[in-house]
């Protein structure tokens, strides 16, 4: 083998591999993984180990990523790291603070060792078994910077970040003193810029600043292809460009207004920004060197505006009302308000693969899709001076102001900020990120989910390929999804991670997808002589029932302060019996109720229990 192998966890976690030059990423596992926190690799049977910390499993897979099984599961066991030694795994437990020593053919617990220094987190075994002697083939290539193994018999040179690899495939051109994944931001006199990973670290950012000498700097735009920054000086009304790989910076705009946003079009070359002096959106194309273009004229003041280069959409904010708008390029006769009141906008960005608007709004970080819909609150932040914002896959980046100035970085999932950088004194203006792998010339070949039921796996290029979740089968038109339900003879299992009901048919162990009910579920009860399904909703506090392909859901009863942590239905009568708790952790106040199956009638059995939890029923003996 000749691979690489990692984890992602965000929004679907993986598990992928590629070689070790990094060529040929390949999704192997995406399917029931929730964090899966560490692997490692048993290089004579081909097989990969995995901890999911969430799941609390070990688990396993060939190098293919075909035969997948779960190794051992251990309730309230909080794994981190894994490591592989001839026929063992050693794990690590951060509940018990403790290393496992299992099996890795049975799972079984063949050692357990007391770490005596804390927590064990990571772990790595060093034995020369681990690592058997192979040919050098790096050894005749001569490579100017590194050299991987590329396949079995072959390997290839490759230069370091920011260099590219020269025609006799060995040495290495171009310089440059920037990474690859940058963040630029402004104030009014400077334009820097910093590694990406450095402002997701709660320090003090020491930047490189490659414009020091402005007047007014309002905004600023990135051209990621290019390695180029453009901004805008309201003093003197111009906008400039600095190409980061050659050092070079001229004006570019002589006469741009008084310039409140500015946004780059990678597709077309074009920057367009909004004059608020003349109320207008205009445009300059870069690479033919003009002329300003007058795109919309409009009667209100406009502030910060961003793109979406696929759909030739124009978003900004519209002063001093507050609202956020669209139009089509060069259309007046389509604009369109999509958040009219209630917020005070300020930065603002256009994400054209999500198809959201993001904004920052006082101490808030909101958004809406670009067709108007679905406006909320994103991540809640401590400083109510914010402005500048920037969207950057899970990860959201936006300028703040308290007692110094600051880059505010959040999680789209966590819905939290998780750092502050700090960087001067004085107020940043906007901010903008340099990244190649993330503007794109296409939206992608799982844009809108490729169209595919359930998973869109890029495949290399422009293809892609439709995978299903556990419980269902593709079908021949290589996108739908489908099921077979089970009528007879199976357990109905509540999948608190899925988010979805499964059918386990008891003879053959087959596995049966049904429908996801929403609400944080973890307990179903079924009556068979009516093919209903009941379950607790633990979001809305209530009972719920629906048929077993999830069709007529409704309400049966709702709890109020209270949450059915457990159900069983009685065959004979319907009747729905559940252990009722305070959300969360509290104890006290818990009772065991029985509820008629229209939900009109409710009555408490026993009462004043610490935390009732499992309800069985023996219906026979009463």
């Amino acid at each position: 083998m000749w691979y690489l192998f990692w984890t992602e966890v965000g929004g679907t976690s993986l598990i992928k591999r590629a070689s070790l030059g990094g060529a040929s990423p390949q999704v192997l596992v995406l399917d029931g993984l929730y964090q899966p926190r560490a692997l490692t690799i048993d290089i004579a049977t081909g097989r990969i180990y995995w901890v999911d910390r969430v799941k609390e499993t070990v688990e396993y897979c060939n190098s293919d990523g075909q035969d997948r099984n779960v190794l051992r599961k251990m309730n309230s066991v909080k794994f981190f790291g894994i490591a592989h030694y001839k026929n063992f795994l050693f794990v690590t437990d951060q509940t018990h603070d403790e290393v496992l020593m299992l099996h890795s053919t049975s799972g079984a617990i063949v050692e357990r060792i007391d770490s005596d220094d804390g927590s064990p987190r990571s772990i790595a075994v060093y034995a020369k078994e681990n690592q058997p002697a192979l040919k050098n083939l790096c050894r005749e290539l001569d490579c100017e910077h590194f050299c991987v193994k590329d396949n079995p018999t072959s390997a290839k040179c490759l230069c370091q970040d920011g260099f590219t690899l020269s025609a006799d495939g060995r040495s290495c051109a171009g310089s440059t003193v920037y990474s690859p994944r940058l963040i630029t931001f402004a104030n009014k006199t400077h334009v820097c810029l910093a590694n990406m990973t450095a402002t997701l670290v709660d320090v003090t950012i020491r930047p490189i600043c490659p414009v020091f000498n402005g007047s007014d700097i309002t905004a600023v735009s990135a051209d990621s292809k290019h390695r180029r920054i453009f901004y805008a000086d309201k003093a003197t009304q111009q906008i400039s460009s600095v190409d980061l790989n050659s050092g070079e910076s001229k004006v570019i705009v002589t006469s741009a207004g008084t310039v409140e946003g500015l946004s780059y079009d990678w597709l077309t070359d074009i920057i367009y920004w909004t004059d608020s002096g003349a109320n207008q959106i205009k445009s300059y194309a870069v690479g033919a060197g003009g002329p300003v273009t007058v795109v919309l004229s409009l009667h209100n003041t406009l502030g910060p505006l961003t793109l979406d280069p696929f759909t030739r959409q124009i978003f900004w904010i519209s002063q001093p009302t507050g609202g956020i708008k669209s139009a089509s390029y060069k259309d007046s006769d389509s604009v369109k308000t999509l958040v009219s009141s209630g917020i005070n906008p300020a930065g603002i960005h256009c994400d054209p693969v999500k198809q959201k608007l993001f904004w920052t709004d006082r101490n808030k970080v909101n958004s809406v899709y670009t067709n108007g819909t679905g406006a909320k609150t994103v991540i809640t932040t401590d400083l109510n001076h914010n402005r500048g914002l920037v969207v950057h896959k899970e990860l959201v980046f936006w300028t703040s102001y308290g007692p110094s100035a600051y880059i505010d970085a959040g999680n789209l999932y966590h819905k939290v900020r998780t750092t502050r950088s700090t960087f001067a004194s004085q107020p940043l203006v906007d901010l903008d990120i340099l990244d190649n792998y993330v503007r794109q010339q296409t939206r992608g070949v799982c844009f809108e989910n490729g169209g595919c039921d359930h998973y869109c796996v890029p495949t290399g290029g422009a293809t892609r390929e439709c995978r299903c979740e556990l419980g269902f089968k593709l079908q021949t038109d290589g996108q739908t999804c489908s099921t077979e339900f089970l009528s007879v003879d199976h357990f109905l299992v509540a999948d608190l991670i899925a988010g979805r009901f499964y059918q386990v048919d008891i003879n053959t162990g087959n596995v049966s997808g049904t429908f996801k009910p929403g609400g944080g579920s973890e307990t179903v009860s079924v009556n068979p002589d009516h093919s209903m399904v009941y379950w607790s909703d633990f979001v809305q506090r209530e009972i719920r029932s629906s048929d077993l392909t999830g069709s007529n859901m409704k309400t049966v009863f709702t709890l109020g302060d209270k949450v059915a942590s457990r159900l069983a239905v009685d065959d004979a009568t319907g009747n729905i019996y559940f252990s009722a708790n305070p959300p969360g952790t509290v104890y006290g106040l818990s009772y065991i109720a029985v509820v008629t199956p229209d939900g009109k009638s409710k009555k408490t059995l026993v009462n004043n229990l610490s935390r009732a939890r499992a309800v069985a029923l023996y219906s026979s003996k009463g």
